[in-house]
């Protein structure tokens, strides 16, 4: 009896979320309800480009086709986002790129699949 509870623990908890470690050098494994913590590369457009299906979006630069959407739930994450999303250079149509820092949880969005992390803590320098 012991040796069954102690198997299907060990069972479910092969299943858990996991803490997961993401760097821009090496290419990532995400599972929905995962914590990620790590430094990417992002992808955003600024609000006023006009692109209304546009949004922020981060890579790894070796598995740039993995990009996970970034979804940022917070006021005052999101006060500070827009701010320094502003002082990264702009390209011509509207878009910015920098290296960041990211903490949060994998979720999975149902209208795409596509996996989007909403952000718990963000560092984007200035350039």
């Amino acid at each position: 009896m012991r040796l069954a509870i102690l198997l299907t623990l060990t069972a479910l908890a092969g299943c858990a979320p996991a803490r997961v470690h993401i760097s821009d050098d090496k290419c990532w494994d995400l599972s929905d309800g995962d914590y990620v913590q790590g430094t990417a590369n992002l992808d955003a457009w600024l609000p006023e480009a006009g692109c209304i299906e546009c949004g922020a979006m981060i890579f790894n630069a070796k598995c740039r086709q993995k990009t996970v959407g970034l979804v940022i739930p917070y006021a005052q994450l999101s006060r500070y986002y827009n701010e320094a999303i502003h002082r990264l250079p702009t390209s011509k149509f509207g878009s910015v790129t920098a290296r960041i820092y990211v903490e949060g949880r994998i979720v999975g969005n149902d209208a795409t699949g596509k996996f989007r992390i909403h952000a718990e803590k963000l560092s984007i320098p200035a350039r």
